[in-house]
């Protein structure tokens, strides 16, 4: 008999694990760094990062993944008194087999193709459509905006796309590509 036993975790907690987790592993991001974009997250600037395998000396992407937050079902469920999510056995330090799946086969295929990963990070639109907040916040993140030269260009060709939702984390999508 299998017995799975149910915790209890906050639901912005859950959320940054899932992300945590992606910025460490297609990141490579060192544990400072990861922790500053988790205070961004749970001040809820950070709407999507999103990771792409790109060719050699190219922008153009044959594998693409996008972790995606809906902060106002976020905050639809918190109004709602769901200020936590079930975890069980299926999540390995509080990071849901969703994401270390779709991570996973990313990583895998990108290795296996030779591809340089890329981070971009989507903030949400009350950031996006100011200029100072933007930059501000690309600042203290390390990060710039792209260039018209670094504009993601995705293959051509037979694509997969596969877009699911993040177990129990209902505000939470991941979607990948892969030619």
């Amino acid at each position: 008999m299998i017995k799975t036993v149910a915790l209890s975790t906050f639901r912005i907690e859950s959320i940054k694990n899932q992300f945590a987790y992606a910025l460490k592993v297609l990141g490579k991001l060192k544990m400072e760094r990861i922790v500053l974009f988790l205070r961004e997250i749970e001040a809820k600037n950070i709407a999507e990062i999103s990771f792409h395998g790109l060719k050699p000396n190219s922008y153009e992407s044959d594998e693409s993944i996008f972790i995606s937050v809906d902060w106002g079902k976020h905050s639809e469920l918190i109004k709602q008194g769901e200020i936590h999510v079930e975890t069980d056995d299926t999540f390995e330090d509080g990071v849901a087999p969703e994401t270390l799946i779709e991570c996973y086969l990313f990583k895998e295929n990108c290795e296996k193709k030779g591809l340089r990963i890329e981070m971009r990070v989507n903030y949400p639109e009350r950031i996006t459509a100011n200029q100072y907040a933007r930059a501000k916040l690309n600042s203290k993140l390390g990060l710039r905006p792209t260039t018209p030269s670094e504009k993601i260009k995705y293959s051509e060709g037979s694509t997969y796309k596969s877009t699911i939702g993040v177990k129990s984390i209902q505000e939470m999508s991941i979607t990948r590509y892969s030619n």
